[in-house]
C-alpha cells in the first residue's frame, strides 16, 4: 500500500502535504522512458533507464526525520538562514536587512497561531504590518495567557512592536 509519495531530485526528499511523488531525473536525451497515469497511486511513474521505484512504507514510522517542534523563540535556523540568504539576493537587499524584516515573521505567525488555538473564543485577529510591527485582536480584553505567549515572542525580538487590540471586531 503506497501512503505518500515523495519527489527526490538530487538526492534530496521532499514530503508533500502527505502524499509522495517519486520522480527519476533523466540527464541523458534518450527516450525510452515513457509515462503511466494509470494506477491507484494516481500519479506518474517514469520509467526506462532512470526508473526510481515509489517506495513501500508498511509500518507507521515516518521516513521524515524527526524534529523537535518550533518554538516562538527558535533563533535562525540553517534551512531560514539559507532562504533569507536566496530572500536577499532576489530583492538586492542586504542578508541583514532580509533578517531583520523577515527572519520574525515565522515565530510571530506561531505565537499567533499557539493564541488562536488556546483562546478560540477571545483570539479576533493578527496581522504582520511592515518590518517592524505586528498587531494581535482579540474581541474583549486580552487573556492572560494570551499575553504571556505574547511576551515570549516579544522578548526574543525586541526590535519588533506588537499591538494588542482589545475589544475588536476583527
Amino acid at each position: 500500500m503506497i501512503r505518500g509519495k515523495f519527489i527526490v531530485l538530487a538526492g534530496s526528499t521532499l514530503l508533500l502535504a502527505g502524499v509522495a511523488v517519486v520522480a527519476a531525473i533523466s540527464t541523458g536525451s534518450d527516450d525510452q522512458g515513457s509515462r503511466d497515469s494509470g494506477g491507484d497511486h494516481g500519479g506518474t511513474t517514469l520509467s526506462g533507464s532512470n526508473q526510481a521505484a515509489v517506495p513501500q512504507i508498511d509500518s507507521g514510522e515516518s521516513p521524515v526525520a524527526e524534529v523537535a517542534p518550533p518554538k516562538i523563540d527558535d533563533p535562525i535556523s540553517d534551512a531560514e538562514m539559507r532562504d533569507l540568504q536566496t530572500v536577499a539576493e532576489q530583492m538586492g537587499i542586504s542578508l541583514q536587512a532580509a533578517i531583520d524584516r523577515y527572519a520574525w515573521n515565522d515565530n510571530f505567525s506561531l505565537a499567533a497561531a499557539m493564541v488562536s488555538e488556546s483562546f478560540p473564543d477571545s483570539y479576533a485577529g493578527a496581522e504582520i504590518v511592515n518590518a517592524n510591527s505586528a498587531w494581535i485582536a482579540f474581541r474583549g480584553d486580552a487573556p492572560p495567557g494570551a499575553l504571556e505567549t505574547i511576551a515570549i515572542f516579544t522578548e526574543s525580538h525586541p526590535h519588533i512592536t506588537v499591538d494588542i487590540r482589545t475589544n475588536s471586531g476583527q
